[in-house]
């Protein structure tokens, strides 16, 4: 594979990412590798180590301070400052969802240089939101910056699990992880392509990073939105009737949740939980490579 990759322009489109907080007609869907081209999909590693994954303690270097480092390889352009101030611009105004859609559909070179540069920065914050890192690790997929991108995707996964947790109605979260995960796809399909000394230390690297990483305020759009929401929110009246979008039906019933502040469950409750979801992401990521990836037909190698 050559080192550098041309920014694609195309993909499957229409994918909208969760904003802050819920929002009327929610979205699960994330435009996270909306501009990934599948023939672009990295080869399976050797079992030979890159030099940088030799320790855990090399790899927690390297991917904290060599991104920005390789993005410079790998775009050696200069990053677009008008786009950048774009991204801090949603992101001063809370639009969250408007940002990760603007930085996954990066058009030219210096947009992704961009783009990369803006979420590693707030991929290594303190915030507990699996958003950030999940965008990415998209993002350096599409530079195929290949190690990075199957770490930073594991502890975003493995903190979106531990985050769910909190929440007091699976109905809210489960969709969102399943839709999470389906858009990740290509990522996972990445990460089992490598050495399992490789995948060892990416793991043990999303494990130690998420005991690192404080413990904040529980994650509201990752709780929001599910039944309890529905059923609180037809209570309070929140149901609106709008035209039908097609022939099917007369009108159809919208129930605006948005009003509604999700549930969490006490840290003491939901800690078994949470335990619960660093064991069952261990059993899943750290074993043997699948035959075939949940939710697909694509065999593994």
């Amino acid at each position: 594979m050559p080192a550098r990759s041309r920014v694609s322009h195309h993909g499957p489109r229409g994918l909208t990412l969760p904003s802050s907080g819920p929002t009327p007609g929610y979205a699960l869907r994330w435009p996270l590798m909306s501009n990934v081209r599948r023939r672009n999909s990295v080869q399976p590693a050797t079992a030979r180590h890159s030099p940088h994954m030799k320790s855990l303690f090399v790899l927690l270097t390297f991917l904290l301070l060599g991104s920005q480092v390789l993005a410079q390889q790998r775009l050696p352009v200069q990053a677009d400052p008008a786009f950048t101030e774009r991204l801090t611009e949603f992101e001063r105004a809370n639009d969250l969802g408007s940002l990760f859609r603007a930085a996954n559909e990066a058009g030219t070179r210096e947009q992704l240089k961009s783009a990369l540069d803006w979420m590693q920065r707030r991929a290594v914050g303190p915030s507990r939101d699996p958003r950030f890192l999940l965008s990415y690790a998209a993002l350096l997929y599409r530079a195929q910056i290949r190690e990075m991108s199957a770490a930073s995707y594991l502890f975003g996964i493995l903190l979106a699990r531990v985050e769910a947790a909190r929440c007091a109605d699976s109905s809210a979260y489960e969709p969102k992880l399943r839709q999470i995960e389906a858009e990740m796809r290509p990522v996972e399909e990445m990460y089992w392509k490598f050495a399992p000394e490789q995948r060892h230390d990416f793991l043990a690297y999303a494990l130690q990073s998420e005991r690192q990483r404080p413990s904040g305020s529980p994650i509201a759009w990752l709780c929001s939105g599910g039944n309890r929401d529905t059923i609180e929110a037809l209570r309070e009246g929140s149901a609106r009737v709008i035209p039908a979008p097609n022939e099917t039906a007369s009108r159809v019933t919208v129930i605006d949740s948005s009003a509604v502040s999700p549930s969490f469950l006490p840290d003491e409750q939901s800690a078994p939980a949470r335990r619960a979801a660093i064991a069952n992401f261990q059993s899943t990521y750290g074993g043997q490579s699948p035959s075939t990836l949940p939710g697909t037909g694509s065999k593994q190698p």
